[in-house]
């Protein structure tokens, strides 16, 4: 089957927030202001380095796109960690998907470059594949058409990674997104809904036969 021309998520995301709950909902993080724009601190990289800081869009494209002129995209989320406790055991994370031009998986991870650079539009192709390649904290799969406001629920490693930054009174806390496969052994939702009726239906026919023996 011929793919869409188009493969991005969250396009005219501009000016849309990404807010950040903790522990179900105690905490509630914006994005911090870019020191550069006074706008939210979020927006994308390219995989040629290039990034607007006046750009708050948080786009992220493969580069299998025509449009990007074969660059892929991947995003980012800066958090001010100030005035928090290292008790956070959940998190979880509210986005805009505005624009889906085909279905695909979005997911987010870990970033371990310089904050300051990869605000200021330095970070370079280092802060693009940073953003794509940290540590798995959660996935979503978005649809083709598809305008709505999404949570993201994030996993123990993300608790386990802020609660390290704020022991270490770190000022920032960042997530980086990016489109394309999970990391090997983690099921993608649909699987894991398809595992559940399997589970389900495997128990029911036990008890079915346990009933039927003692019939």
């Amino acid at each position: 089957t011929a793919l869409p021309a188009h493969a991005y998520i969250f396009g005219y995301s501009q000016d849309a927030g990404a807010p950040l709950q903790l522990n179900g909902g105690a905490n509630a993080l914006q994005p911090m202001p870019n020191p550069i724009t006074g706008d939210v601190s979020t927006g994308w990289y390219s995989s040629t380095g290039y990034h607007d800081p006046t750009n708050d869009t948080y786009l992220v494209a493969s580069a299998t796109d025509p449009l990007f002129g074969g660059a892929a995209y991947n995003n980012f989320f800066v958090f001010d960690l100030s005035g928090l406790t290292a008790d956070i055991v959940s998190g979880s994370i509210l986005v805009r998907s505005t624009d889906v031009s085909r279905t695909d998986l979005f997911r987010l991870g870990s970033y371990s470059g310089d904050v300051g650079a990869l605000e200021a539009g330095t970070g370079g192709t280092a802060a693009f594949h940073d953003l794509g390649a940290g540590t798995f904290y959660g996935s979503r799969v978005f649809h083709q058409g598809e305008q709505a406001w999404v949570w993201i629920d994030l996993n123990s490693d993300f608790a386990t990674d802020i609660n390290n930054a704020i022991t270490n009174e770190q000022p920032y806390f960042v997530l980086g997104g990016t489109v394309g496969q999970l990391p090997p052994g983690i099921p993608e939702p649909a699987a894991w809904a398809l595992m559940i009726v399997g589970f389900l239906g495997t128990g029911a026919a036990l008890r079915a036969r346990r009933r039927a023996a003692l019939a």
